[in-house]
């Protein structure tokens, strides 16, 4: 057994990485050179680090008001701007929360806040401009985030609001980190930044590919939107890997691989797509139509769960990390536990604040954000490619009868 340590230290250091114990798992197919390069990414340092000093607080109120998780209630907030820090350099932020309950971008914007709050407003102002949710609302967002002078803007975070971003022309916004997923239509300038089931099948696959296994055979269901498929094939092949073969499998049929023995029997590796309502059935029918091989894996997403059914599979999880207390001092300061949508916030703003305090000002560009070595943040190691898709590592995971068994933790840097 290989077991890593933690070391933190508040003040006056950066926050420390956090790693995790490993439970050995014997895996004789993997080659040196690739675990070697796996866990060098590992301990190596990240060319920009974006948990800076923990800094005071300074609060505002509309926002705390509007948040009150005890009754489940998120209020509306009245239209227009408010700040978080006293820096010289802003930070936009445009929400929809002027209009219907929003209870994900209300914990987005709390996490940003709470990153102003703690990493920067000796250095940056969050400018948080709280718009009806119509596209020409988040139009007046953006007209006076960038009259207010915004080095870069956070959000949206609704895909349908991205329209209004292309009414400004290019070149007229700074870079916008939207929090929306790699699937959503974006225009130039503009940066997805959250991961999901599509890009946790993407990682998985690539682990597969760097065991040796390229050939994957793709098991989706019908009606699996085509784009989302189009990018987890294409991502395959850019990773080394080849789609060997596709299995579609229709709804409510009491053996979904009956069809499918050709496909199946000598695949030493299988993919279960996103988008199954329930992928441990799915995965608990190929193992009984005894097709599958005793040697292959059986790749998945994270929604596969435990169990019989979804026993032995592999899947890469976005985990929450732990930094420096963090997690802690939220909910402290909220009154409820950070979520993954509170750390996709915090990212963004930390991001933001650790570019600034690296570099200044002019490192809020595309040249800035597409660092080839990437940054870390609550929700992982990630990157942008030079379209603005986000890159994010992720664990790997094996799934038990009762739970799960981390094979690998995710690497700290790219």
């Amino acid at each position: 057994m290989r077991r890593t340590t933690v070391r933190q230290k508040r003040l006056p250091d950066l926050v420390r990485h956090v790693r995790f114990p490993i439970r050995g798992v014997s895996a004789p197919e993997w080659s040196s050179s690739f675990f070697e390069r796996r866990l060098r990414r590992g301990i190596m340092a990240c060319g920009v680090p974006l948990l800076a000093l923990i800094m005071a607080a300074c609060q505002s109120s509309s926002i705390d008001e509007a948040f009150d998780e005890e009754r489940g209630i998120v209020a509306k907030v009245s239209p227009g701007m408010e700040t978080v820090g006293e820096g010289a350099v802003t930070i936009g932020m445009v929400t929809g929360l002027a209009g219907p309950r929003n209870d994900l971008e209300l914990r987005y914007l709390s996490g940003a806040r709470f990153a102003a709050s703690q990493l920067g407003t000796d250095l940056v102002r969050l400018s948080i401009y709280n718009a009806q949710p119509t596209k020409s609302g988040i139009d007046e967002a953006l007209s006076a985030l960038r009259d207010a002078g915004a080095k870069l803007i956070i959000g949206p975070s609704d895909e349908a609001q991205l329209g209004a971003i292309a009414q400004h022309g290019n070149g007229d916004l700074p870079p916008v980190i939207a929090l929306v997923s790699n699937d959503a239509t974006r225009g130039k300038g503009v940066y997805a930044f959250v991961s999901n089931e599509v890009d946790s099948a993407i990682e998985v696959a690539a682990y597969a590919i760097g065991a040796g296994r390229k050939d994957i055979l793709l098991v989706h269901p019908a009606g699996a939107p085509e784009d989302a498929l189009a990018r987890l094939g294409n991502a395959i092949v850019s990773k080394g890997g080849r789609v060997s073969g596709e299995i579609r499998i229709e709804a409510n049929r009491d053996d979904p691989f009956a069809d499918a023995q050709k496909e199946i029997t000598g695949a030493r590796t299988v993919l279960l797509a996103p988008g199954f309502a329930d992928p441990g059935a799915i995965a608990a029918s190929l193992k009984a139509s005894r097709m599958l091989s005793a040697d292959a894996w059986l790749l998945a997403t994270p929604e596969i769960g435990s169990g019989a059914g979804a026993s032995g599979s592999y899947f890469c999880r976005f985990d929450r990390l732990e930094i420096g207390g963090l997690a802690r001092e939220y909910q402290a300061e909220y009154g409820v536990a950070m979520s993954d949508a509170v750390a996709y916030g915090f990212d963004a703003a930390a991001l933001s604040i650790g570019l600034v305090r690296t570099n200044g000002a002019s490192a809020l560009s595309a040249e800035g954000l597409k660092s080839p070595s990437g940054f870390q943040g609550l929700m992982g190691a990630f990157r942008f490619s030079a379209s603005g898709s986000v890159e994010r590592n992720c664990s790997i995971y094996r799934a038990a009868q009762t739970g799960f068994e981390l094979i690998d933790p995710a690497p700290k840097t790219f």
